[in-house]
C-alpha cells in the first residue's frame, strides 16, 4: 500500500490489520499510511473514527486495546478527531469501561 493516496477500502484492510495484528506497539508504517489517509479530508477522519468505535466493539480484548491505541494517537493530532471522541464519549466509556451513565444499577 502506497502512503500516498490509500482508497477507502485500503484504509479499511489497513485498520483491520492494524486492530487484530495482536502487538504490544503500533506499526510506525502503518500509523503513517492511516495519518496520510485522514489529513486528505475530514470526511476520511469521520470514516476511521466510525470503524475504530466498530472495533471497540469487538468481543476480543487485543482489538479493543490496539483500537484505543490507534484512537489515542489520532487524538493527540487531529482536532476533528477530537470533536468527534468528545461527541461520542458516553459511548467511549460504555465501550471500553462499560460504564453507562445512563442504566439503573442495583447495589446490595
Amino acid at each position: 500500500m502506497s502512503t500516498e493516496c490509500l482508497t477507502d477500502a485500503e484504509c479499511e484492510k489497513l485498520l483491520e490489520t492494524m486492530t487484530k495484528s495482536g502487538g504490544q506497539d503500533l506499526a510506525a508504517n502503518h500509523m503513517k499510511q492511516l495519518k496520510t489517509y485522514c489529513r486528505q479530508s475530514d470526511g476520511n477522519i469521520d470514516r476511521v473514527f466510525r470503524q475504530l468505535f466498530n472495533a471497540l466493539v469487538a468481543n476480543h480484548s487485543q482489538i479493543r486495546v490496539s483500537a484505543m491505541m490507534i484512537v489515542s494517537e489520532l487524538f493527540q493530532r487531529s482536532h476533528r478527531f477530537r470533536l468527534q471522541v468528545i461527541e461520542n464519549m458516553n459511548q467511549l466509556f460504555e465501550l471500553c469501561l462499560e460504564l453507562n451513565p445512563n442504566r439503573n444499577r442495583n447495589y446490595c
